[in-house]
């Protein structure tokens, strides 16, 4: 990501009320230096873990402090992360999602730590959520392409990806599969996540 993009990124990380609206059923809201003392936020990204162990290459539980911990130190602190939590419109947190440096960091962002908390929010939150952090990244960058890497076994997400229009490439990274999505393709995408959510 390029200088330009890191700056967008940190003023986002110092802001109490930047939100990316999610269709009409809620919002995108960056986590901030603000959270760090909200407890129930830490609870939620901790339950979240622990309850999608399968999703992340270590499977040790998540504690409290350690969440705290980690949000501050590892996304917070780190310039080329942020991370969303993806939130009904009552404000009521269902998943998160973030984004990290590309591999190529003048074309490339990785859509990083995408998770559904909550298995009884609204049908389609967490692909129009997607769709719609994915297009504020095109629209607020210069990114042209965005990629994801996501165990082959899990099937759900791969399927949810793939109404995305990610693209399977024909490479691995660490024990996880490799997909990309282009600018053109993702928004020539859009009647058909509508349709789909």
């Amino acid at each position: 990501m390029n200088k330009s993009n890191k700056q967008i990124l940190s003023k986002i990380k110092e802001s109490k009320s930047f939100k990316i609206p999610i269709n009409d059923i809620g919002y995108l809201k960056p986590l901030t230096y603000f959270d760090i003392g909200d407890d129930r936020i830490i609870n939620h990204l901790m339950i979240w873990r622990n309850n999608n162990l399968d999703a992340y290459l270590s499977d040790d539980l998540a504690t409290f402090d350690g969440t705290r911990t980690w949000l501050s130190k590892y996304v917070l602190d780190n310039p080329h992360k942020i991370l969303f939590l993806a939130c009904s419109s009552d404000g009521i947190p269902f998943g998160h999602m973030g984004l990290a440096d590309g591999l190529n960091a003048d074309t490339l962002i990785e859509m990083d730590n995408i998770v559904r908390g909550e298995l009884n929010c609204k049908d389609g939150g967490m692909i129009l959520a997607l769709y719609e952090l994915i297009s504020w990244v095109f629209i607020m960058t210069n990114i042209e392409q965005v990629y994801l890497r996501v165990f082959p076994d899990n099937k759900r997400a791969i399927k949810m990806y793939e109404n995305l229009k990610f693209e399977k490439k024909d490479r691995h990274v660490d024990c996880f599969s490799y997909m990309e999505l282009s600018r053109d393709d993702h928004f020539g995408n859009y009647n058909n996540i509508m349709r789909i959510s």
